[in-house]
């Protein structure tokens, strides 16, 4: 995935579904750094404003995605 550091905190991509009732959505965010960010949200879990929660960030999708599965 290209990183456009001038578009830094804009979704990046598509969001991938995954877990238990695709209860999560992957996606990358562009960043000031080198590479994109990827973000977990959970559906189950919303934040003050009753959007979903983000429960994971990292550099790579895999694990991004293992950090939040380890949360159930």
């Amino acid at each position: 995935m290209e990183n456009d550091k001038s578009r830094a905190g804009q979704v990046a991509g598509k969001g991938t579904f995954f877990g238990p009732f695709t209860r999560f959505k992957v996606y990358p965010v562009h960043t000031r750094f080198d590479c994109v960010a990827w973000f977990v949200d959970d559906a189950e879990t919303p934040d003050e404003s009753g959007l979903p929660s983000v429960v994971a960030q990292a550099d790579h999708k895999e694990t991004a995605m293992a950090i939040a599965l380890e949360e159930i």
